[in-house]
């Protein structure tokens, strides 16, 4: 099993903010496909620009993983959620705790 880590874009000047989804998202999977299917499942969706979604400007507020990208533990820019700092990348978007959620195989979601 791989991560994928989804890094959600503000199109239209705002985050969705769920149960199950926040600005990271990292979705432990056996395949790429499998983690795009598990973050439509969780309520991401992809070309949303195409399908009127998403605002044509800023662009689609979720990319597809592709094979090769996954990780062997959970990461936010090539560190582990827990030391993930904002203030390194940009300014903290969530609420503190709701920044990134990790989605394990068989457990309960994880925040950070």
């Amino acid at each position: 099993m791989m991560f994928y880590t989804f890094n959600q874009n503000n199109t239209g000047g705002a985050f969705d903010l769920t149960e199950a989804l926040t600005h990271f998202v990292i979705v432990e999977a056996e395949s790429a496909d499998e983690a795009n299917a598990k973050l439509i499942a969780l309520g991401g969706y992809f070309d949303g620009c195409s399908i009127g979604r998403d605002c044509w400007c800023c662009g689609d507020r979720w990319y597809p993983a592709r094979e090769g990208e996954g990780s062997d533990a959970p990461e936010v820019y090539d560190r582990h959620p827990r030391d993930y700092d904002a203030g390194e990348y940009s300014k903290r978007w969530m609420p503190a705790g709701k920044e990134i959620v990790v989605h394990h195989e068989g457990k309960p979601a994880e925040w950070f």
